[in-house]
C-alpha cells in the first residue's frame, strides 16, 4: 500500500492514508519487543540442526 500510495500525487486522502500505513508499518516494529515476549518460543527441530559427521 505504502509503494502504492507514494506514487500517488501528494494530496487529500493519500497522504492521510500514507501516514495512517506508515504508523502501522512503524509500529510492528516498535511494538515487537512486547509481542515477542508472549509468543511461545519452540525448540528447533532435530532435522533442523547441524551434526558433523
Amino acid at each position: 500500500a505504502l509503494g502504492y500510495l507514494g506514487l500517488q500525487p501528494a494530496t487529500g486522502a493519500y497522504v492521510v492514508l500514507a501516514r495512517i500505513f506508515t504508523v502501522l508499518y512503524f509500529a510492528f516494529f516498535w511494538l515487537m519487543p512486547f509481542y515477542t515476549l508472549i509468543d511461545p518460543v519452540r525448540p528447533v527441530p532435530e532435522r533442523v540442526t547441524y551434526h558433523a559427521h
